[in-house]
């Protein structure tokens, strides 16, 4: 997707993963936000479960990082007054 904030999880074979913190140019492989000056902003990355089946990944982000390649997250309340951020493009 063309001009997208996106945040790629990459599961290794060794069972370990990575978070990257990228930003798409074109309708090609995203590049890192660090590559194009940008900064990574994610943090406190946890793997939460694995069942073997799949893996639950966590991980943080300012709502608003400064970051020209990070788009401002926006506040959504759901049914149980949580509130989550989501990003709507």
């Amino acid at each position: 997707m063309k001009d997208t904030d996106m945040h790629v999880v990459n599961a290794l074979k060794t069972g370990e993963f990575e978070v990257l913190d990228c930003y798409s140019t074109g309708y090609k492989a995203p590049d890192s936000d660090t590559i194009m000056s940008g900064n990574f902003d994610i943090k406190d990355i946890k793997k939460e479960n694995d069942s073997g089946d799949f893996i639950t990944i966590s991980y943080t982000r300012n709502i608003d990082t400064k970051d020209k390649f990070d788009f401002i997250l926006k506040p959504v309340i759901d049914l149980n007054k949580k509130i989550n951020y989501y990003l709507f493009i």
